[in-house]
This record gives structure tokens, sequence and C-alpha cells, in this order.
């Protein structure tokens, strides 16, 4: 089990997850596609409240993301401390 996730539910061809807090949710398919979905100001489930913000992404290749997220903080990093700008927040963890 993960810290991230939690299972809901499941079949052969998907997989449907949450995080304990609410604010993540993704659909895992067979081949390869997930639809991920990220929740701001109120958790799960998805309402027509207008306080609540919902961003949903569907991704082929969860790699290729991973890796364009990893060059797009190392160029924020680049820029940020050649700046002389605060880039604390592009630090790692």
């Amino acid at each position: 089990m993960s810290d991230f996730w939690k299972i809901t539910k499941q079949d052969d061809l998907i997989l449907y997850l949450e995080d304990p807090l609410g604010f993540w949710s993704a659909t895992v398919k067979w081949d390869g596609c997930i639809d991920l979905t990220r929740l701001f100001n109120l958790p799960l489930p998805i309402t027509n409240d207008p306080d609540q913000l919902v961003d949903m992404l569907h991704l082929c290749d969860i790699n290729e993301a991973i890796e364009r997220l990893q060059a797009l903080k190392e160029l924020a990093k680049a820029h940020f401390a050649q700046t002389g700008e605060d880039y604390q927040y592009w630090e790692e963890a």
C-alpha cells in the first residue's frame, strides 16, 4: 500500500485510486493511460460548488510526463538562481 494512494475499486482492466485526504484521484487503465484529477479547496467527491477547483490531466506516457516535469524544474531552478530571486521552492525536498 502507498502513503499517497488507496485503491477504491478495481477490475481486470482499470484501477481506481484516491489519496487518503481526497484531493487526488486517478483512473489507471491497462493500456498505460491515466486520468489524473487534482482538487483544490474542497476534497472529493467532485461537485458543482464554484469553490471546488478541479484540474484533470490525461496521460498515456507517464515516464515522458515525469521527464518533462523534471526538465521544467531544472530550467526553473537555473533561471531563478541566475536572476537572484529566491528559488528555495524549486530545491530538492
